[in-house]
């Protein structure tokens, strides 16, 4: 039968099965079976996207829902300003040494951005947080707030200005500011290159927790989690109390994480410094501190887990307002 009576030709089929599926066709009688049912290589091409073969191989599972009748974790929230203080130290120590060997694998742990890896993954690098930034702007929007209309913006944890990148076209100016000095430079050095030009950085730590004394906007992501809870809690009750009247705090945090519990003595026993920690602060010490503050709740939201890890866990999203 000449080409002429078929839709498709041979290399288009094969082609879109090398483009979508990433293999070859398993026979000459599937490919004609191919040309003979399809008109449209773009139809097509969309008939496989959507085929079980596709969803299985490419398209993540929709991730469980945690079930309700988990466990709360057991977690001593509060410790003395001494035992902050060495708890902020120890990831001050931690944070600046990856900062310095690591620093785009750190705000991102996979291996494609290790310093080795990055320059042929640096696109998808600066693309990251450009998801994030969109759920900023999406909760700004749902509490009815315009983005310039925020004076004193701070983002607390930038790391190397993953997400600042993608928010920075949308505010008059953001401080930034991180616990680590390196993550710091190399955020300045390559968001400056960029020419974006509104930002500030300031390097936080035990000494000053916040970068500007009253803000009307506080944003935090991936950085919460870190924190073991006393140093959260402090974090979060310097930046609560620091908004402005009106003022919104957006944060993101782990709030379970199965098996978990916390002691600050037993915390401080263990050898501190290796691993990148994970901590998880109750939900119920979050909400105290929302109603302790003045603040109120808005919104608190099922957010993305805390990167590729292995434990169940839940991450929030959280919006507060300041009473106005």
């Amino acid at each position: 039968m000449p080409d002429e009576a078929f839709g498709l030709t041979r290399e288009e089929v094969i082609l879109a099965y090398r483009l979508i599926l990433l293999r070859d066709p398993e026979s000459e009688e599937v490919i004609l079976a191919h040309r003979r049912n399809w008109a449209d290589l773009r139809a097509f091409g969309q008939a496989l996207t959507e085929s079980e073969e596709f969803r299985r191989r490419f398209v993540p599972p929709e991730p469980e829902a945690l079930p309700l009748d988990l466990p709360a974790n057991a977690v001593r929230a509060e410790a003395d300003a001494p035992g902050i203080a060495r708890m902020l130290a120890a990831q001050r120590a931690y944070w600046e040494r990856i900062g310095e060997a690591a620093p785009h694998w750190s705000a991102l742990p996979e291996a494609r951005f290790l310093p080795e890896n990055l320059a042929a993954n640096r696109a998808a690098f600066d693309a990251s947080g450009a998801a994030e930034a969109r759920a900023v702007l999406a909760a700004l929007a749902r509490a009815g707030r315009a983005p310039r209309r925020f004076a004193r913006v701070v983002e607390q944890g930038c790391g190397v200005g993953r997400l600042t990148r993608h928010l920075a076209p949308h505010f008059e100016r953001i401080v930034a500011a991180d616990i680590s000095l390196p993550h710091l430079r190399v955020a300045a050095a390559e968001l400056g290159a960029a020419g974006i030009g509104n930002l500030s950085f300031v390097q936080v730590g035990p000494e000053r927790a916040l970068p500007l004394p009253q803000h009307d906007l506080w944003l935090c992501f991936a950085t919460l989690q870190h924190l073991p809870p006393p140093a959260a809690l402090w974090l979060l009750r310097a930046a609560l109390r620091a908004l402005a009247p009106g003022g919104l705090a957006l944060f993101q945090l782990v709030t379970w994480i199965e098996g978990y519990g916390f002691e600050p003595e037993s915390y401080f026993a263990a050898p501190r410094g290796g691993v990148m920690e994970l901590h998880a602060l109750p939900q119920p010490e979050l909400f105290a501190l929302i109603g302790e503050t003045g603040c109120r709740l808005r919104e608190l939201r099922e957010a993305p887990g805390a990167g590729d890890r292995p434990e169940r866990l839940l991450s929030n999203l959280v919006v507060a307002e300041r009473a106005g």
